[in-house]
């Protein structure tokens, strides 16, 4: 926990940011009947039966001092898809030497993981510029990627 507080209190370095790293699986529903339309003085009516259009998964990096955030909508939330997110957010800061990352300590959150998807030297360069900083057990609400993710509902995006 001291290790992801002190980071929070470090001065703004763009060689160095500090970035938030979250996932969320979500459900892809549709409303089964067409909603009764808003009239003045009348709320919208909904009704309780949806579609479920499958799921798909939500990564996002925010980084905080600079208030920044990448966000990509995935089919699913393997190894692959972590290491691709990461090279993503790898090119996305082309100053920074060291990319100072928060999350979770989930099995696929490791540099592992870039070995599976890319060609080991790439793989070794970008576990190289990313310094993992993992959020401890039953604290990863000090995650500010998961606060910024708690703001949408987690189980229903609307298909349109």
């Amino acid at each position: 926990m001291e290790d992801v507080l002190d980071l929070y209190e470090q001065p703004y370095d763009p060689k160095h940011p500090v970035i938030c790293f979250d996932e969320r699986p979500c459900q892809l529903i549709d409303d089964a009947i067409i909603p009764i339309p808003i009239k003045p003085g009348s709320p919208k009516k909904e009704h309780y039966e949806y579609i479920r259009n499958g799921t798909c998964c939500i990564f996002l990096a925010f980084e905080p001092r600079a208030g920044k955030r990448i966000v990509c909508v995935k089919e699913r939330w393997t190894r692959v898809d972590y290491a691709d997110f990461m090279k993503t957010l790898s090119l996305r800061y082309p100053e920074a030497e060291t990319i100072l990352l928060v999350q979770d300590n989930l099995n696929t959150n490791t540099a592992g993981s870039f070995y599976e998807a890319l060609p080991p030297e790439e793989a070794f360069e970008l576990a190289r510029r990313l310094e993992f900083h993992f959020t401890p057990k039953k604290g990863s609400w000090l995650n500010m990627a998961e606060i910024e993710l708690s703001l949408f509902p987690s189980n229903a995006w609307i298909v349109e």
